[in-house]
């Protein structure tokens, strides 16, 4: 919870078995839920996936590869059917930062319906 208000993280993945978890574990803790969605991963993630102990994750499965913007929309529409107050996106490649977050949903939480992060602007970032 952030600000009083319930948070999810949509995470589309595709091959990503070697990123999935540190991804993961860089999505801050006050995320309520963790909507992963395989969008028909082709290697190992759905089974690292299924090894990692987070109880904020759910999985969401496509059978075959429909595209990241597919992914995300399957996710958006589980966190609806949910009713999360703020849905963030952060990819499974783990080049998200998570501490970036709070801006984001603090701008968010001014009333602005939607916010976009651009992980370019630092010079560090991967």
């Amino acid at each position: 919870m952030y600000l009083e208000r319930i948070v999810a993280v949509v995470m589309p993945v595709c091959n990503e078995e070697k990123h999935i978890e540190p991804a993961i574990r860089r999505v801050p803790e006050f995320v309520d839920l963790i909507v992963v969605v395989d969008d028909g991963s082709s290697d190992n993630t759905w089974e690292v996936l299924n090894n990692i102990k987070d109880t904020r994750i759910v999985k969401l499965r496509h059978n075959h590869n429909r595209g990241v913007g597919a992914a995300t929309k399957t996710g958006y529409r589980y966190c609806l059917q949910v009713n999360v107050d703020l849905i963030a996106v952060m990819d499974g490649d783990g080049q998200m930062d998570g501490s970036d977050l709070c801006a984001l949903l603090e701008r968010a939480s001014s009333g602005v319906g939607y916010v976009k992060g651009n992980r370019f602007l630092n010079c560090d970032s991967v």
